[in-house]
Parts: structure tokens; C-alpha cells; sequence
């Protein structure tokens, strides 16, 4: 993983709990990473997203290599003061000498584990351009300095290199370097183990360098060899009085001084010609002396290569809510957190206590769920500090919600280990539960609300109000207790009521006795299962029982499997307010009710199954033209007329009096004649029937004894429905029609 930081972006500080997200254990640099919540392109269904690409993948080993270049943010100091590096300045004075020393601190660079380092030191070179050697890039010194008494091996800007380390400058045999390197002043990865310049990181801002410093410099420092700043007094006094000497007649040779013999620098007494009274010998020059050499830097920045293995990082997973699990690298954790179940619900509870008992109600929205998938397995667990533990058996006393497909009151015991006192992936003001499910996640209904502290009260009929349960009691109508209690600060009734019957009517008695004296309570024929789920279940409006047929693994009807039944059922509209009304369909609790209820009064033999009808979509697509002035309107009178095909496919969308009818058949041409009855339509063209994948379809007979013919949704919004286009052209075997 390659990451490019540009150089105008922020720079990289120590992290602080101010930062937000979750508050790490820290106070080292953090690098966040996070996978980017899209799809990937032309990558299967199951493995759609980046994170499919690395759930289950563990750390096996982790190498941080940092790569930086040209750092300006420097500490800059000599033994005379602190340099300003924004300009020019003197690194080791207006008289460097032996000793003389320059600082260069870093709190970024010096606290790392570096395996290179290399110092760009742009020194001033003016005056020394003349005498630098092309094939070398190096100044030629003994040019430079003619005239002075040098040294055998002269080479000034030898340096010293050393790191502080403890307050101690280390190592004592220090790195020697060269000021005028041709190439950047470089430290190799043994260097930089001598010198150990990793020091422990740091928030406050970098100080200047004193002597209760501990850490965070490198030293350059002069060597036996200086810039003969002490000597020139002494050399152009005798360089001036040897051309004066030079200049008289005749002309006079100094002892000691220094002339040029044929370009070269040569000494009088070396060459028998420096006595007092001798004479200049022909082709010779005194030479006028160079200033000493001060180094000046017009520019200093620092390149870096640092490497961390795991042993020096931290590592941290971050979890939702700003949450975060420290993981041990020796222990190959995860790459990114591993979630193997398909969906799970965190619940969050203040003032729980250890050891007591908690009711939960649960508020679902019972018709959202997926009732073609089969009932999802439903686990409870518990955080304790970071770890999740399930609830055994015993520890859940009862749930009404059924595992989470209808509203319900769950009733569990907290159990004594449930703790948050070392809990980091979630707030740790919180005790934390969790559901989850690790599969069929679509068959759990979506959460209206989650309630503690609740408890179930059951009407007490005074047969005072025979139309007391006509209807259900509105939310909020229990506002108190009619005794009250001293511990029971505050009552509320979220929800409507649920449940009960009104008293039975005549006529609805007598029928059920006829029927009952004909079944007798067992499910035998097919009129019985289905008079006996009407009798049971006021809320369904038609069953229809399909013998010998049963459902396979894909939940397809097979209508030819004995020992098997089928009950395709339809709820009652007039009852349910939120049901999808175009394919009502039973929620998950009720089909499952229904289930048990009938197992008790069939055959043990039987394999019972209790389903929604399948609904199968019929879909037209034509051109029409509308007559004069409704053609002006096209958009507005195609809404109309999409609206009103699905209405005639679907009339009890619109008509409570109409039936719901399994089965069936459907031609094109009786919607083609309605669509032509229609008062603003001209004349259509083109006209297809559709059904799922079976395009331009004569007639349509419905698949199975379970299918319901209905229309395609009408959405006006995004104007998807039946296809209806304007008529632009003409096929060239149909006459154009003039409008009257």
C-alpha cells in the first residue's frame, strides 16, 4: 500500500484525543485507513464490494517504510546563536575553527528508526567557483589558499558527525564527513545505527538546542583542518611587504614569501632565491592572497527513509460508534473486522444492573419482511468488556416477538459477567446486547421502536361496551396506573393495542356451528383447512388449499407431491392499512401461526406448508395516440392511462367490493379493447403483452394454483409502469390514420 502525501498537505503530527473518531491509547502518529464503500466493476454478486476482498484475511506481517523528501522545518543553531533558515547564514560562524559546531534538529525526523539520511546542504560557492575542479566538483584548496604556509594533507570542511543520545553526543568515534561532497551528504543505515537517533516521540514543539537537551540533534562538527581565518593577518602583511620588495629597483625577494613561477605557487627559500639581498627570478609573480573561506548555506533540507516493523507500531481495528479493539500483531488478527453474520442489531443500555432481569419490547413492522424466505435463526449475546458471549437457553425466559417476526416482549436475564469497564469497540458509558442472524437476513422485519422496562396488560371485558374491541385502543391512551405505585415513576403506551375479538354475531354464529358440525375440527378435505383458517384467523380474507402440493427448496409450488399441502393465503385489506395493496401478502408471524394451529388438526402424515400467493406481473407496451387536445398533454394523460390498466389488471387496488381471484387467465386483446374504450385515446399501435421473461404474449394463463394475475406497479415519480410511447412513425403496412 503506496501513499503520497503532497508537500503543501497538513503536516504529521503526534496523535491527541482532540482528533475525531474514536480517542486511541496513543500519542504516536496514526494513519487511518478505510476501504471505500463502492462496488467493483464486473466483480460477482458476492463479492461486490472491496470488503469481500478482504474479510478473512489475516496480518501476517507489517513493514512501514517512509520515504521523505527535502524537510525544511529544521532546528537550526551554531555555537553562536539560532540561524534563521529562511535565508542565507554562516553554519559555523563568521571564524569557523577546529570545534566549531552546527546543530540540526528535527522532532519529525529524529524520532524514527531511519535507514537513510541525507543532508542537501547548498553552500555559497561564488568566490570559489574559479577553483573548482571540473571532473571532480571539488575546490582545489592548495589554488585557493596560495600563499598561505598549509598543511601536508589540506582539506577544510571535515566534518564530524554525531547524534545526541541521552545528553550524551554519540558515538565517541564520530562519522567523518566532508562539507563540499560533491553529491548530498548521505548517512548510511550502519551510520545511522551508530548513531541511534530514534528518539521517543513527542507532543511539545521542538526546543533549541542546550545542554539539558537529551535528544533530537545531529552535530556537524569542524575538524583539525579550518578555513585559516587566524592565519590571514599574518599571510597578507607578508604577501604586501614582498610585493613592495618586488617593486623596487631592483627588484627584492622577502624570505618566506610566496610567489607564482609559471603558474605555480612557490615558496622563495624552497627555490634559493628567498635571501634578503637576492634577486626575483624571471617569469615570477608575488601573489596577493584570498580572503579565508566562510562557509555560507543559502539552503538546507533533509531525505529521509525510516522502516518500522510491527514490533514498533500499534494497531488498531475501528469499530461503529467510534470504537476500537487493539490488535496483537502476534496473534494474526484480522485485516479488517470480520463479520460472518448476515446482519446484527447492537442495543445499548444505561443503569443496567449485573444480575437482573430485563424486558424488552420490540416494535417490528411486520409486513416488511421477506415472507418468501424461511424463518431466520435469531441469537442473542452480551458484551463483556470487548468480548461477545451468547445467552444460553436458560437465560432467555421468554420471547414474544418469536424470534424477532412480530412485536413482542423479550425477557432476558442479564447475566453477572455482563461488564463495560475495559470496553473500547463501543461507548463504555453503555452495557451493550447484540442480535444477530447469521443468515435469511430479509425474513426479520424492520424495528419500529426498542423499549426497556415493558410489560403486556390484558383488557378485563366489564360486557359493558360490546364495541370495545371493534377497533384497537389508540397509543398513548394509558397515561397512569389506576392505583398508583411509588417505584413506577411514569407509564406509556407507545402503540396501538392488539388482539381480541367483539362479541360474535348471530349470523356469524350459525355459520360456524354448520361448519363446524361438518369438519368437526379436523383438517381433512380441502373445504375443511380452508373454513378452519377463516374461522381461526379473522385477518386473512381467502385461502385456497392446494392438495398434494408442496414447496421445494426454492420455495417453487410442486403441485404433484402427496403427502404434502399447501395453503396459498390472502390477507383482508379492509384490516391491514399498511400492506402492500397491489400483492397483499401475510406477514411471517401469521403464516407460521396459522402453520402450528393447523398441524394440531390435521394428520401427523402431512407436510404442511402455509405461503403468500404468487403474484405474476403482466406488463403491456404500446404506442398510442391521444385525440385532440389531450395529444398536447401526452405525459400527463399516459400517467392517466398507465394508472387506469393497472386499476382494470388490479381492481381491487381501488374497489373494496372486488374479489381476489387465484388463477385465471388474461388475453391482450381485452386490454387492447380497454385501452381503446379509453375517452381520450385515438388509436394505438404495436401493442405487447408481457409477463416476466416471456415477451409478446397472446394470452397468459396463470403458472401455478397459487398465482394471482396482477399489473405491474405504477410509479408516477419515476414513470415506470407499462411502457406507453407516442406514436412518431408508422409500420409501412398500416395506413396513416387522419384525426377527425
Amino acid at each position: 500500500l503506496t501513499v503520497a502525501i503532497a508537500a503543501d498537505a497538513g503536516a504529521v503530527v503526534p496523535y491527541h484525543k482532540d482528533l475525531p473518531g474514536a480517542t486511541l491509547p496513543t500519542t504516536q502518529p496514526v494513519m487511518r485507513i478505510e476501504l471505500q464503500d463502492k462496488e467493483i466493476p464486473g466483480a460477482a454478486a458476492d463479492t461486490a464490494a472491496a470488503y469481500h476482498y478482504f474479510q478473512g484475511g489475516r496480518l501476517i506481517q507489517v513493514q512501514i517504510t517512509t520515504d521523505v523528501k527535502e524537510i525544511r522545518t529544521l532546528v537550526l543553531q551554531n555555537d553562536l546563536s539560532v540561524l534563521d533558515a529562511t535565508k542565507p547564514f554562516q553554519p559555523f560562524g563568521p571564524r569557523p575553527k577546529p570545534g566549531s559546531n552546527f546543530y540540526i534538529g528535527s522532532q519529525e525526523v529524529f524520532q524514527k528508526a531511519l535507514t537513510a539520511l541525507k543532508l542537501h546542504i547548498d553552500v555559497e560557492t561564488t568566490n570559489l567557483r574559479p577553483y573548482i575542479d571540473d571532473e571532480t566538483a571539488t575546490p582545489n584548496w592548495v589554488e585557493y589558499y596560495a600563499g598561505y604556509d598549509l598543511p601536508s594533507e589540506f582539506s577544510p570542511g571535515d566534518l564530524k558527525v554525531q547524534a545526541l543520545r541521552s545528553k550524551i553526543w554519540q558515538p565517541d568515534a564520530a562519522i567523518d564527513k566532508n562539507l563540499f561532497e560533491a553529491a548530498p551528504l548521505s548517512l548510511t543505515s550502519g551510520e545511522l545505527t551508530t548513531l541511534t537517533l530514534n528518539m521517543a516521540a513527542a507532543t511539545e514543539p521542538m526546543e533549541i538546542w542546550t545542554h539539558q537537551s537529551n535528544n533530537g540533534f545531529l552535530r556537524l562538527q569542524l575538524t583539525d583542518n579550518d578555513f585559516l581565518h587566524d592565519d590571514y593577518t599574518k599571510v597578507l602583511s607578508r604577501q604586501v611587504l614582498a610585493q613592495a620588495l618586488a617593486a623596487g629597483d631592483p627588484p627584492r625577494a622577502l624570505p618566506d614569501a610566496y610567489y607564482r613561477v609559471t603558474g605555480n605557487p612557490l615558496k622563495s627559500s624552497s627555490n634559493n632565491f628567498g635571501s634578503s639581498g637576492g634577486n626575483i627570478p624571471s617569469g615570477s609573480e608575488v601573489i596577493s592572497p584570498n580572503e579565508p573561506f566562510t562557509p555560507v548555506i543559502q539552503s538546507l533540507s533533509l531525505d529521509y527513509v525510516a522502516t518500522a516493523d510491527q514490533q514498533d507500531c500499534q494497531f488498531f481495528a475501528l469499530t461503529p460508534f467510534d470504537g476500537f479493539a487493539v490488535l496483537d500483531i502476534e496473534t494474526s488478527p484480522y485485516v479488517v473486522p470480520y463479520f460472518n453474520q448476515a446482519g446484527e442489531l447492537l442495543i445499548g443500555l444505561t443503569n443496567l444492573q449485573p444480575q437482573s432481569t430485563l424486558n424488552l419490547l420490540i416494535q417490528v413492522a411486520e409486513e416488511t419482511a421477506d415472507t418468501d424466505l424461511k424463518t431466520a435463526e435469531i441469537h442473542w449475546h452480551y458484551l463483556r468488556d470487548n468480548t461477545w458471549h451468547p445467552f444460553e437457553d436458560h437465560q432467555i425466559i421468554n420471547d414474544n416477538s418469536n424470534g424477532l417476526i412480530k412485536s413482542g416482549i423479550v425477557q432476558l436475564a442479564i447475566p453477572a459477567d455482563i461488564s463495560r469497564k475495559q470496553t473500547t469497540i463501543l461507548d463504555p458509558v453503555l452495557h451493550w446486547l447484540k442480535v444477530t442472524a447469521p443468515e435469511r437476513v430479509g425474513a426479520v422485519p424492520n424495528i419500529i421502536g426498542i423499549h426497556a422496562q415493558a410489560t403486556q396488560v390484558t383488557f378485563i371485558d366489564q360486557s359493558n361496551d360490546p364495541n370495545h374491541l371493534a377497533a384497537p385502543l389508540p397509543a398513548n391512551t394509558i397515561a397512569k396506573l389506576v392505583n398508583p405505585q411509588p417505584a413506577i415513576k411514569k407509564i406509556q403506551q407507545p402503540y396501538d393495542s392488539f388482539g381480541g375479538r367483539p362479541q360474535e354475531r348471530s349470523q356469524d354464529y350459525y355459520t360456524r356451528i354448520s361448519e363446524q358440525l361438518r369438519h368437526k375440527g379436523r383438517a381433512i378435505t380441502i373445504f375443511d383447512y380452508e373454513r378452519l383458517v377463516l374461522e381461526h384467523f379473522p385477518e386473512i380474507y381467502k385461502v385456497r388449499c392446494i392438495n398434494h402440493g408442496g414447496l421445494s427448496e426454492s420455495n417453487t409450488l410442486q403441485e404433484l407431491m402427496p403427502g404434502s399441502v399447501t395453503l396459498a393465503v390472502i390477507p383482508d385489506l379492509s384490516q391491514r392499512s399498511t400492506t402492500n395493496i397491489l400483492t397483499p401478502k401475510v406477514n411471517i408471524n401469521l403464516l407460521e401461526t396459522i402453520k402450528d394451529t393447523l398441524s394440531q388438526l390435521c394428520s401427523s402424515w402431512v407436510d404442511l406448508h402455509v405461503v403468500n400467493p404468487l403474484y405474476e406481473a403482466i406488463q403491456v407496451d404500446f404506442q398510442v395516440r391521444f385525440k385532440a387536445p389531450y395529444e398536447a398533454n401526452f405525459a400527463y394523460y399516459s400517467r392517466e392511462l398507465n394508472q387506469a390498466i393497472v386499476e382494470f389488471l388490479s381492481p381491487w387496488t381501488t374497489q373494496s367490493n372486488v374479489e381476489i381471484n387465484f388463477g385465471g387467465n388474461i388475453y391482450r386483446s381485452s386490454i387492447l379493447n380497454f385501452v381503446e374504450e379509453q375517452s381520450y385515446v385515438d388509436h394505438v399501435i404495436n401493442f405487447k403483452m408481457h409477463q416476466g421473461q416471456q415477451r409478446d404474449l397472446r394470452e397468459f394463463t396463470a403458472s401455478t394454483a397459487r398465482s394471482i394475475l396482477v399489473s405491474v406497479p405504477f410509479q408516477p415519480d419515476t414513470n415506470q409502469g407499462h411502457i406507453i410511447q407516442p406514436i412518431t412513425t408508422y409500420p409501412q403496412n398500416l395506413p396513416i390514420l387522419s384525426t377527425p
